[in-house]
């Protein structure tokens, strides 16, 4: 949905550098007055006046096609008015000091945005047929970008995705369904299933668990037509093999799941690499020291990899 960005930046104000006016002889010593005013470079207004400023009912149009004719407030465009852009865009509805501001229809290169604006910029509801992108997004807006409830369909009606939004991305609870009966249902993060969430398959086949950047990851379980049954820790969108509870120091003790892949740090702590890292992408301490910790500091503990290897050896087995 980058073309919605795109539309505020284009609809955003009137194109070009602020014209100064020279004066003009009025009709009307006080109050509104009419008159028509040529710039040196070919820009014209024609209409209503007020204290040597464009007010009221009036049309400024420009050499290469460009114009508006609206309604004007102390030389903005304020009120009701239309503006045609330099693409050939064509922006239709409220304004307000210079910017869309209210209820107003925007058409160009395909694009067709009628709803609601803030500054410039698409905010609150709002409808957005999208040709270059050969979507259709109805809902909620927030400073030009997908935010809040909203549905978004692709123009062939094959794809449906309708529920939260945040900065532009799906994040948040959602439903995604597809013309061949296929669904996920669930929680959402930058566009990708991530946290709770229920899936359906067009054989028949469904998973219900955790999922992670898209893909299968935690706990979960995936029931087959045929009434086979897998359930257990997925890892990276592959179920993993199931052990006994394995001994404390063979845990993660952030994740408290049996560890792949253990680190140690300076302060002696032993984790496992995905969570430590993860851990230190937002702080840059120990989580049992609170001791200072860079993540290039961190050291492969294998020793312990090869007892908690020879450990897993001993104990595997997949449960169907």
């Amino acid at each position: 949905m980058a073309r919605s960005k795109q539309i505020c930046l284009i609809a955003g104000g009137p194109p070009g550098p602020r014209r100064v006016l020279r004066k003009r002889r009025r009709t009307a010593r006080y109050g509104i007055y009419y008159g028509k005013h040529t710039d040196p470079n070919g820009d014209v207004y024609e209409g209503q006046w007020r204290d040597g400023k464009r007010h009221g009912q009036g049309k400024e149009t420009y050499p290469d096609g460009v114009f508006y004719d609206g309604e004007w407030r102390d030389g903005e465009r304020h009120g009701q008015g239309k503006s045609r852009f330099p693409d050939g865009a064509v922006y239709d509805g409220e304004w307000r000091d210079g910017e869309c501001h209210g209820q107003g229809k925007y058409t160009g290169d395909g694009d067709v945005y009628e709803g609601q604006w803030r500054d410039g910029k698409l905010h609150g509801q709002g409808k957005l047929t999208s040709l270059s992108g050969k979507v259709v997004y109805e809902g909620e807006w927030r400073d030009g970008k997908l935010h809040g409830q909203g549905k978004l369909t692709s123009l062939s009606g094959e794809v449906v995705y309708e529920g939260e939004f945040q900065d532009g991305k799906r994040r948040g609870q959602g439903k995604q369904t597809y013309a061949n009966g296929a669904f996920y249902e669930g929680e959402w993060k930058d566009d990708k299933c991530h946290g709770n969430g229920k899936q359906a398959y067009p054989d028949g086949a469904f998973y219900e668990g955790e999922f992670q950047d898209g893909k299968r990851h935690g706990q979960g379980k995936e029931r087959y037509t045929d009434g086979i049954t897998l359930e257990g820790r997925w890892r990276h969108g592959e179920l993993q093999p199931s052990y006994p509870d394995p001994p404390a120091d063979f845990k993660c003790p952030i994740s408290k799941e049996l560890m792949d892949d253990p680190v140690v740090t300076d302060g002696g702590g032993t984790y496992e690499r995905e969570c430590i890292e993860e851990w230190l992408s937002t702080r840059n301490t120990d989580p049992e020291t609170n001791a200072e910790l860079e993540s290039r500091r961190l050291v492969p503990n294998r020793a312990l990899l090869r007892v908690i290897s020879a450990w897993k050896q001993k104990h595997e087995n997949i449960v169907l």
